[in-house]
């Protein structure tokens, strides 16, 4: 399914991004949106690539790929395993214009504290036509409604700015990018670490994630399915600067 839905020159293989391909192309081809396109001979960077493990997920499907990371020690750590990764931020960089084919934002845009900036940033170092996927906490989730001020995922002070799906779409076509697909996904994970440290804030009880974990799964799998998953993906594409300008 990765070579027939996504154009890539291989099928999953042994890791954990390559059997994520495979298992989510076979249960929503049609409207998954956590899956980048292949571009033979293509470059892709990822803003916020930490240790590297997702970008080595990339180099091995095929990609040429680079990192930008602001923490030292995630940059070293990749760097031990062979990665291009730099330190700083994007716009530190100085990278070409139109140099990459995609770029990731995997949980970074919440970080910042002028995503439109960044978003520039991005527009202007994708070719006309590159893609871009963006990962991060939907505020629209059930998860959020439940747990309230308790949402894990509200992360505060760490995460600075939270979005829905609407705002995610505006923010995104105002920076120059077409939605191509976007979806809301299930981090079973999460489903425990809510249930325990809400349980810790609102009666002062330590619980076994696991469990919780195990009872709302399929809750959980029921409200991604229709548009209320913890988390959110969107794939998008540059816009020519032309296209861009008529629409502002």
């Amino acid at each position: 399914m990765l070579k027939a839905v996504f154009g890539y020159p291989m099928e999953a293989g042994g890791g954990p991004l390559r059997r994520w391909f495979a298992r989510a192309a076979a249960a929503a081809a049609g409207r998954d949106a956590s899956h980048i396109p292949w571009v033979p001979g293509g470059r892709l960077l990822e803003v916020g690539s930490g240790r590297g493990a997702v970008l080595a997920e990339y180099r091995q499907l095929g990609w040429e790929v680079v990192g930008v990371e602001p923490a030292a020690r995630g940059v070293e750590l990749a760097r031990l395993t062979g990665l291009d990764v730099r330190l700083g931020k994007l716009g530190e960089q100085s990278f070409p214009i139109a140099c990459f084919d995609a770029v990731v934002l995997n949980h970074v845009l919440e970080h910042v504290s002028d995503p439109r900036s960044l978003l520039a940033e991005v527009h202007r170092v994708l070719k006309p036509g590159g893609w871009i996927l963006v990962r991060l906490p939907n505020a629209e989730s059930w998860e959020a409604r439940v747990y309230r001020e308790d949402w894990w995922s509200w992360e505060l002070p760490r995460h600075l700015i939270h979005f829905s799906p609407p705002t995610l779409h505006m923010v995104l076509a105002a920076a120059g990018f077409r939605i191509v697909r976007m979806r809301t996904e299930l981090r079973p994970a999460n489903l425990g670490l809510n249930a325990r440290w809400a349980a810790h804030r609102r009666w002062g009880r330590r619980i076994d994630p696991r469990l919780f974990t195990a009872v709302l799964l399929p809750l959980g799998a029921a409200a991604s399915w229709r548009g209320r998953g913890g988390d959110l993906a969107a794939l998008a594409q540059r816009m020519p600067d032309c296209a861009k300008a008529l629409d502002g």
